[in-house]
Protein backbone atom coordinates (compact mmCIF):
# COMPACT_ATOMS: atom_id res chain seq x y z
CA UNK A 1 0.00 0.00 0.00
CA UNK A 2 1.63 3.57 -0.82
CA UNK A 3 0.91 6.38 0.98
CA UNK A 4 0.34 9.51 -0.70
CA UNK A 5 2.82 12.15 -0.01
CA UNK A 6 2.01 14.94 2.14
CA UNK A 7 0.90 18.08 0.64
CA UNK A 8 3.12 21.50 0.81
CA UNK A 9 0.03 23.24 1.88
CA UNK A 10 -2.95 21.49 3.38
CA UNK A 11 -6.33 22.84 5.06
CA UNK A 12 -5.99 21.21 8.61
CA UNK A 13 -8.30 23.56 10.55
CA UNK A 14 -11.13 22.20 8.11
CA UNK A 15 -10.09 18.96 8.25
CA UNK A 16 -9.36 19.00 12.11
CA UNK A 17 -12.81 20.66 12.51
CA UNK A 18 -14.62 17.97 9.97
CA UNK A 19 -12.86 14.64 12.41
CA UNK A 20 -15.49 16.13 15.10
CA UNK A 21 -15.94 12.91 17.38
CA UNK A 22 -19.68 13.34 16.63
CA UNK A 23 -19.10 12.74 12.46
CA UNK A 24 -16.94 10.24 13.26
CA UNK A 25 -19.45 8.56 15.99
CA UNK A 26 -21.86 8.53 13.33
CA UNK A 27 -19.30 6.94 10.70
CA UNK A 28 -18.35 4.27 13.52
CA UNK A 29 -21.69 3.08 14.47
CA UNK A 30 -22.85 3.01 10.26
CA UNK A 31 -19.58 0.65 10.31
CA UNK A 32 -20.62 -1.73 12.81
CA UNK A 33 -23.83 -2.21 11.48
CA UNK A 34 -22.22 -3.21 8.29
CA UNK A 35 -20.00 -5.59 10.01
CA UNK A 36 -23.13 -6.56 11.92
CA UNK A 37 -24.50 -7.46 8.81
CA UNK A 38 -21.48 -9.38 7.34
CA UNK A 39 -21.13 -11.17 10.25
CA UNK A 40 -24.88 -12.42 10.10
CA UNK A 41 -23.78 -13.95 6.31
CA UNK A 42 -20.55 -15.31 7.12
CA UNK A 43 -21.21 -17.56 9.70
CA UNK A 44 -21.38 -21.20 9.45
CA UNK A 45 -24.54 -22.96 9.06
CA UNK A 46 -24.54 -24.68 12.28
CA UNK A 47 -23.75 -21.44 14.03
CA UNK A 48 -27.17 -20.84 15.57
CA UNK A 49 -25.41 -16.98 17.35
CA UNK A 50 -27.00 -13.97 15.67
CA UNK A 51 -25.83 -10.48 16.19
CA UNK A 52 -27.86 -7.08 16.29
CA UNK A 53 -27.27 -3.76 16.80
CA UNK A 54 -29.57 -2.15 19.29
CA UNK A 55 -31.26 0.74 19.38
CA UNK A 56 -29.24 3.33 18.84
CA UNK A 57 -29.37 7.55 20.05
CA UNK A 58 -27.30 10.25 18.95
CA UNK A 59 -24.63 9.55 22.18
CA UNK A 60 -24.94 5.73 22.58
CA UNK A 61 -25.70 2.25 20.73
CA UNK A 62 -24.73 -1.48 21.34
CA UNK A 63 -24.07 -4.78 19.56
CA UNK A 64 -25.95 -7.86 21.02
CA UNK A 65 -25.18 -11.68 20.33
CA UNK A 66 -28.59 -13.13 21.00
CA UNK A 67 -28.10 -16.11 23.44
CA UNK A 68 -28.32 -19.75 22.30
CA UNK A 69 -27.20 -22.92 23.93
CA UNK A 70 -23.32 -22.92 22.43
CA UNK A 71 -22.99 -18.78 24.40
CA UNK A 72 -25.91 -19.08 27.16
CA UNK A 73 -24.65 -16.18 28.60
CA UNK A 74 -25.71 -12.59 27.48
CA UNK A 75 -23.06 -10.53 25.37
CA UNK A 76 -23.10 -6.99 24.72
CA UNK A 77 -20.69 -4.39 23.61
CA UNK A 78 -21.39 -0.51 23.88
CA UNK A 79 -20.24 2.41 22.14
CA UNK A 80 -20.64 5.39 24.14
CA UNK A 81 -19.95 9.02 22.63
CA UNK A 82 -19.13 11.81 25.37
CA UNK A 83 -17.26 14.76 25.00
CA UNK A 84 -13.70 13.22 25.93
CA UNK A 85 -14.03 10.09 23.14
CA UNK A 86 -15.87 7.56 22.45
CA UNK A 87 -16.09 4.74 25.00
CA UNK A 88 -16.29 0.99 24.40
CA UNK A 89 -17.16 -1.27 26.68
CA UNK A 90 -17.97 -5.11 26.10
CA UNK A 91 -20.32 -7.36 28.96
CA UNK A 92 -17.69 -9.89 29.21
CA UNK A 93 -14.98 -10.66 31.45
CA UNK A 94 -12.24 -10.76 28.76
CA UNK A 95 -13.73 -8.00 26.75
CA UNK A 96 -11.77 -5.22 26.54
CA UNK A 97 -12.75 -1.56 27.94
CA UNK A 98 -11.22 1.79 26.00
CA UNK A 99 -11.80 4.90 25.01
CA UNK A 100 -10.88 6.24 21.63
CA UNK A 101 -10.32 10.10 20.67
CA UNK A 102 -9.97 11.20 16.87
CA UNK A 103 -6.85 13.23 15.55
CA UNK A 104 -5.67 14.13 12.30
CA UNK A 105 -2.48 12.49 11.79
CA UNK A 106 0.59 13.52 9.56
CA UNK A 107 -1.16 12.67 6.34
CA UNK A 108 -3.96 14.60 6.79
CA UNK A 109 -6.22 11.72 7.38
CA UNK A 110 -8.56 11.31 10.15
CA UNK A 111 -7.76 8.72 12.52
CA UNK A 112 -8.42 7.68 16.05
CA UNK A 113 -5.88 7.36 18.95
CA UNK A 114 -6.20 4.61 21.50
CA UNK A 115 -3.25 5.08 23.94
CA UNK A 116 -0.76 6.17 21.91
CA UNK A 117 -1.84 3.79 18.40
CA UNK A 118 -3.30 5.81 15.73
CA UNK A 119 -5.80 3.14 14.16
CA UNK A 120 -8.50 3.46 11.26
CA UNK A 121 -11.82 2.77 11.88
CA UNK A 122 -11.95 -0.86 11.11
CA UNK A 123 -9.47 -1.38 13.49
CA UNK A 124 -11.32 0.04 16.43
CA UNK A 125 -14.61 -1.86 14.76
CA UNK A 126 -11.95 -5.31 15.15
CA UNK A 127 -10.88 -4.41 18.69
CA UNK A 128 -14.42 -3.62 19.83
CA UNK A 129 -16.25 -6.60 18.12
CA UNK A 130 -14.27 -9.22 17.49
CA UNK A 131 -14.74 -11.05 20.89
CA UNK A 132 -18.37 -10.96 20.52
CA UNK A 133 -18.01 -11.89 16.60
CA UNK A 134 -15.40 -14.71 17.38
CA UNK A 135 -15.44 -16.11 20.91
Amino acid sequence: MTEKPVPLEFDWVTARAECSLYRVFKELREGVTQDVEKRNTCKQPDNPNKWTVGAASDRAFSVFREENKFHPKFASVDFLLSDKGITVVGSGKNDSKFTAITSLNNEGRCIFKVGKAELEQWQVRRMALEAIFFD
